[in-house]
């Protein structure tokens, strides 16, 4: 895996090497971060096999547990936020609700390369959601909530901290995340 992505990998060993210490050995580093980078390859290859679904046969494809909760807690008459991590097949997750009539409105993070925006952009948008940018995106996501919409946001990024973020204790190490759900929540009640 490191021939690939040499830097992540780096920072995946030196992650697992704070937040466990001495409990793992460098071999058992090393198969977990090459195990983590194998779930993120699945995940894309998913996200671009993903046409294929529909919201008459995804469900042979997706499976999800204890569902039935959230979509009951959402409706036309109440506003819904998800905020949600990088973890399991989040892309997949995401096409689910929306072939579940739980469609969001959704921030979505900008690739260095420009010219894979529209391409992800069209797979994440295709079971109903909308995305948006993340400039000016907290506004917007706002505005949804105040119409009784739903919207959807990543809260495991790293955010600058003159971005709004705040800081958390993260195995032992501060980083900055953002606050945008809370507030949010704070402002609309969703």
């Amino acid at each position: 895996m490191p021939i690939f992505d040499r830097h992540r990998y780096k920072v995946a060993l030196n992650n697992l090497e704070v937040a466990f210490g001495n409990q793992l050995s460098p071999r058992e580093r090393r198969k977990i971060a090459r195990k983590s980078f194998q779930h993120f390859a699945r995940t894309m290859v998913d996200l671009l096999w993903s046409p294929r679904l529909t919201q008459e046969n995804f469900s042979r494809y997706i499976e999800l547990q204890n569902f039935e909760e959230t979509a009951r807690g959402t409706g036309l008459e109440r506003s819904g936020m998800i905020a949600c991590y990088h973890y399991g097949n989040f892309e997949w997750l995401s096409l689910a609700c929306g072939f579940l009539d739980l469609n969001a409105t959704i921030i979505s993070q900008e690739f260095k390369n420009s010219l894979l925006d529209p391409i992800f952009k069209k797979l994440r948008e295709q079971s109903g959601h909308e995305l948006i940018p993340r400039e000016r995106g907290l506004i917007r996501l706002y505005k949804v909530l105040r119409r009784k919409g739903r919207t959807a946001l990543l809260v495991d990024l790293t955010v600058p901290p003159i971005q709004g973020a705040v800081a958390i204790d993260c195995f032992g190490l501060k980083t900055s995340v953002t606050s945008a759900h809370a507030w949010l929540h704070e402002r609309t009640g969703a």
